[in-house]
């Protein structure tokens, strides 16, 4: 009797043990499991992450590349404008000549000539058949007179006189010279016959200023030396800007007398 009850005892402590054993074994796996199952949740959260960082880098890199080529097309733009503005200056080409040949002296006197520039309105009119738009700069003219005069003060030489006969032989020449740049006006005549006050021209065309023009003549010996006549009393001088399809182009006359 007390060796089946020991028996009895004896085998509940060894399935007790085995349970226990058993529920040991199965614990393990099971929170292995659930180690894995947070690596997994953090690798995801950290690849979505990643995923979002890259997109960010990738959409700020496009918007950066985007300003990048509508800086560039607009550097464009501005190349090409100022390509096409340097074009139209060099059809402009600056050109300069001068005549200053032997004539009897006139009278002179010191006359205001600005009212015979006009109002800087276009004006159209027609030489030799050929039709010129274009308008008198005053106020450059009146530069180049003073410049001229400076000039000539510099070197030792008395002023010149400014002269409505003169002044208004230099309104025509520029007139002309935007059709036939020469001493040799459009109708086959020389330009002295423009008036019998006239000794001496210069022409330039080109320049797109006063100092540009006096620095034209200054470095040109020929149009120096009429710059530079003692002969030389009276002046007359006149610009002309003939409308282009760029803009203008400025056309100078200075004619001397004595």
């Amino acid at each position: 009797m007390k060796t089946n009850t020991f028996r009895r005892v004896l085998m509940a402590l060894v399935l007790a043990l085995a349970t226990l054993l058993a529920v040991s074994s199965m614990s393990e796996p099971v929170l292995a499991a659930s180690k894995k199952v947070t690596c997994v949740k953090k690798s995801r959260k950290k690849a979505k992450k990643n995923k979002k960082v890259r997109k960010t880098k990738k959409a700020k890199k496009t918007k950066k590349t985007a300003k990048k080529a509508k800086k560039s097309a607009r550097k464009t733009r501005k190349s090409t404008k100022k390509a096409k503005k340097t074009t139209a200056k060099k059809q402009a080409v600056k050109v300069l000549s001068a005549e200053n040949p032997a004539a009897e002296a006139s009278s002179y006197a010191n006359e205001n000539v600005a009212g015979l520039y006009g109002n800087g309105q276009d004006i159209t009119f027609s030489i030799n058949g050929q039709q010129v738009t274009g308008h008198f700069d005053a106020q450059m003219s009146m530069q180049l007179v003073q410049m001229l005069n400076s000039y000539r003060a510099s070197h030792g030489l008395g002023t010149l006189a400014t002269t409505t006969a003169l002044a208004n032989a230099a309104m025509t020449r520029s007139k002309e010279i935007t059709v036939v740049f020469d001493h040799v006006r459009p109708n086959g005549s020389i330009c002295f016959t423009v008036s019998s006050a006239v000794s001496g021209e210069n022409i330039a065309a080109g320049y797109e200023n006063a100092q540009s023009f006096m620095n034209g003549w200054m470095n040109s010996p020929s149009h120096n030396a009429n710059m530079l006549n003692g002969s030389f009393k009276a002046i007359g001088i006149s610009v002309f800007a003939a409308k282009t399809a760029y803009g203008y182009t400025y056309f100078a006359v200075q004619n001397f007398g004595r």
